[in-house]
């Protein structure tokens, strides 16, 4: 039975009807489909996404910095004004994202609008953050993923900075640290990319979806404790999530939207094609 959430302003068990407040899903999915298929594949299926009449959901292309040279190889006229996310891992993350960069320098068709890498392992997560945030060029804006459990001081740190913003891996945190850590970033005013949801809703796998974390993030600003977070990263029913979508205001969903600019699915058109069955997309309406 569908139920209303606690702690979650305008969730109720009755979904609505009607489009979302464009400023709710301006821009909510950054397209991830490049880890899962070849670049060739992910590319083609991202110049749908960006031709069709729900373009406007989609922010980025992430790239693995891997392959950066790749891409570099695969564009065409089709592709002009690509906004493209590199992403690295491991301990070289942050020399693969400037070499990747560099690969993409010459490709005029491309803006490399942001870099994501992790805040390296170490014995001392303030003073990890410390050092890559003096190594980070500031021209364009670095998105750190934050370990499970990653201590106040090193939050502390990267929200002192104030020029760099964080990325919560959605996949690889436990439930019970994925809601802490979110009431953390908030009140840290730290804004916060998410990668790793399967697409909308909770998969098999249980990760939250981009419902889930951009509803969660409306109810942390609403003051919302860690308890009524994570039975909000974990609801099921869609009634109570896009219930919340539809009532949020221009104004909430543009603070909502400030802390949460994007969140990576792994399958682009089917999360898309799936704010159209719900009857969010703007588009849906038209």
């Amino acid at each position: 039975m569908s139920a209303a959430l606690p702690g979650l302003p305008g969730s109720a068990t009755d979904p609505g009807s009607g489009p979302a407040e464009t400023a709710a899903l301006d821009g909510l999915l950054d397209d991830g489909g490049a880890a899962r298929v070849p670049l060739a594949a992910a590319l083609a299926a991202h110049r749908d996404l960006r031709d069709g009449p729900d373009q406007d959901l989609v922010a980025t292309l992430v790239v693995p910095a891997a392959a950066a040279a790749e891409l570099a190889t695969l564009l065409g006229p089709a592709d002009l004004g690509l906004r493209v996310l590199l992403a690295a891992s491991g301990p070289t993350a942050l020399p693969d994202l400037l070499a990747a960069r560099s690969a993409l320098i010459d490709a005029d068709l491309v803006e490399v609008v942001g870099l994501r890498l992790p805040l390296p392992a170490g014995p001392d997560p303030a003073r990890a953050a410390l050092a890559l945030l003096a190594g980070l060029d500031a021209t364009v804006p670095a998105w750190i993923t934050l370990p499970p459990g990653v201590p106040a001081a090193a939050l502390d740190v990267l929200a002192g900075d104030g020029a760099e913003n964080v990325a919560v891996d959605l996949a690889g945190t436990p439930p019970a640290a994925l809601a802490a850590l979110l009431r953390d970033l908030v009140d840290r005013d730290l804004p916060f990319r998410a990668a790793g949801a399967d697409g909308l809703g909770r998969g098999a796998s249980g990760v939250p979806g981009a419902l889930q974390v951009l509803c969660a993030v409306r109810a942390a600003l609403n003051g919302a404790e860690v308890p009524e977070l994570a039975r909000i990263l974990a609801a099921d029913d869609p009634a109570g999530l896009t219930s919340v979508v539809r009532r949020m205001s221009a104004a909430d969903a543009a603070v909502t939207r400030a802390f949460l600019p994007a969140v990576e699915v792994a399958d682009a058109p089917t999360a898309v094609a799936d704010l159209r069955l719900l009857g969010l997309s703007p588009d849906t309406f038209s």
